[in-house]
Formats: C-alpha cells, structure tokens, sequence
C-alpha cells in the first residue's frame, strides 16, 4: 500500500511541477504586480521616445505552442492568443476585469431579462467592410449554434436578440443572468457574410492588427498594423509570432536575437536570460492548477486518503521548487474573477 501511495504521489508532484509553468498572460488580477506589468508594456509601446520607437518597427514574439486553427468560436488559451490581434467583442475586461467599452459603446438593463446595447459608429473590418447591428447578431448566433462552437455554453441563456436600428439591439435572457456582459467579451465578432462559413479562415476582424499570413511548418504567424483601426494604431508595424515547443530551441532562439519578446519563459531559464542582460517580466493568471481524484477507485475512494494526500503536499515547497512563480490556493477560483 504504501509503495502504491509513494507512487501516487510522485505522479502527482510531477504533474503539477510541469502544469505550473503554464498561465494565460492575459488575464490579470494580481491589481499591483499587473500594474507593474501593464505600465512596462505601456512605456514600451506607447511610451518610448519617439528615437526609440523607430528602431523597433516590427515585434518578433515566441511562443511554446501553435494553434490548431484561427476559427474565433474556439476558446482554449492558445488560439485566443492569436484571436484577440485580430478580432474584438462587444465588451472587453480592464487590468481589474472589470467590464469596459469595445465594439459597443454603451448597454444598461431594461428589465432582469432584458439588455440594450448601443454599437461604436464608423468602425470597419480588415476587408473594408462596414460594421453595424448585423455583424453583432450572426456573430452571436454562430457562436451559440455552430457545431465546433466552444462558445456555445456561454450563449445557453440568450433567448433573443431584437434589433432596434443599424448601431442598437437588445438581448433577451431565459432568466437573469448577472454574468452576461462577462459571456459577451468572450464572443468574437465577425463580418455577417462569414456567418456560414464552417470555419472561417483567413480571419477577418476589427481589432489593431489585421492577420496577414500562417506558415505552419515555419510555425510562424504575421499580423500587420491595421492602419483604419477606429482606436489608437499600434506602433509597431508588424507583429510576427513564432510557436517552439522544445524549450531549449525556444531560448536558445531568443538568445540568438531571433525575437524580441520570450513569452512563457521556462523558470530555471530565467537566471540565464537575465545573465545575458535581459528583464524578465511576470504576469499574473486566474489559471488555477489542481488535482481531480478519481472517487471511485479502489485507492482513492477513502477520504482518509485523499487528505492524506494533500496534506503531503507542501505548497510552499513546491512553489519554491518552480521558482517562485506561483501562489498556494484554498479554492478554485482565483483573486479577481467576478463573485470572488
């Protein structure tokens, strides 16, 4: 038994020594470190000298996964990474996650079914397209009846959608539902004329980038200044987005100045990087890593044992062990997401 138990646990360690490597970048709520992060990003991009800035015309950023497909229904961390340059919803989170103005403008509450948004006037898509109510409506109902859709979930308490003029409609839920706006910003919108498509590819949004090619053997993504953004135009000319899974090629790529932003750096990197004059830069997650007991196994099915288990855990330790790149938790819901 208590080889067996040994054995447990040592799957288990090692699992959560690989998975706390991984966090979604965008998602902060950590409100001072993300504000550390945000004001580094924000100095680099939008508040540089202007000297500087022309020297750094085009980003080059690596990544350790490639996308399975750019279709803007699906939802895993890794697609939306690529997505979120190119399209944008009808609301989209603040550093805080709380809900602020993207494609609409302006929404308030009727009655506790009842939602009225007013749209962003005189934005178009990459294609030059026009944007208006219509875009708004098959976008949201793709994502609630296309079979592939990982946005489906989110869509289950829209009843209806009533459209009031070109730049106005109203939502009409099942029953009140206090996270709708929270739902929204997870629906990308597209051009009407897309709406049919199976899975729509090239992408086509409104966002600050427009995607401009994929070389999947390259595993190389390019995104280009969108220059008839309605919002502030990104300072960079260019975005290119390389995925290598092997970590050793991924560092080794940035230390041959093979791109300009490492993104998920491994944690027993990170003194070598910094050895080579480089600033590293952490960026907390709502992503929470734990372990699912099966309860009906023959080992596991005793609850005596399951808290064994996780009283041999030392969280600390482990955190110290990674590095220091994570944080204990008691529950599954992390600091910041809304209900907390």
């Amino acid at each position: 038994m208590k080889k067996i138990l040994g054995k447990i646990l040592r799957i288990i360690f090692y699992g959560l020594f690989v998975s706390l490597f991984l966090f979604v970048s965008s998602q902060l709520f950590f409100k001072k470190e993300a504000e550390k992060v945000i004001n580094y990003i924000d100095e680099l991009v939008f508040g540089a000298e202007e000297e500087e800035l022309t020297k750094l015309k085009d980003l080059r950023v690596i990544y350790p996964e490639e996308p399975d497909t750019l279709e803007p229904t699906a939802a895993d961390p890794v697609t939306r990474q690529r997505l979120v340059n190119i399209y944008e919803s009808l609301v989209k989170p603040d550093r805080d996650l709380n809900m602020q103005p993207s494609l609409a403008i302006s929404w308030g509450i009727i009655d506790d079914t009842t939602w009225e948004f007013r749209l962003r006037p005189n934005v178009v898509f990459h294609d030059g397209s026009k944007f208006d109510v219509e875009d708004v409506v098959e976008s949201l109902n793709r994502a609630s009846t296309l079979s592939k859709s990982e946005l489906a979930g989110a869509m289950e308490t829209v009843e209806s959608i009533d459209v009031l003029d070109e730049l106005r409609f109203r939502i009409n839920t099942k029953e009140p539902d206090p996270l709708l706006l929270q739902k929204l910003s997870k629906v990308l919108i597209i051009p009407s004329e897309k709406a049919e498509e199976k899975e729509i590819y090239p992408p086509v949004g409104t966002a600050s980038y427009k995607f401009s090619s994929w070389d999947s053997e390259e595993q190389k993504m390019v995104f280009e200044k969108f220059s008839d953004y309605w919002g502030e135009v990104s300072k960079f000319d260019s975005v290119e987005m390389y995925s290598r899974v092997d970590k050793s090629e991924r560092v080794n790529m940035f230390l041959r100045g093979e791109g300009d932003l490492l993104a998920f750096v491994p944690y027993d990197v990170v003194s070598t990087i910094e050895e080579r004059g480089f600033e590293i830069k952490t960026v907390p997650t709502l992503e929470v890593q734990f372990i699912l007991f099966d309860v009906n196994s023959e080992i596991l099915g005793d609850v005596k044992r399951r808290k064994a288990i996780s009283l041999a855990i030392d969280q600390e330790a482990l955190v110290e062990a990674v590095g220091g790149y994570a944080r204990p938790v008691s529950q599954f819901v992390s600091n910041g997401v809304f209900g907390f």
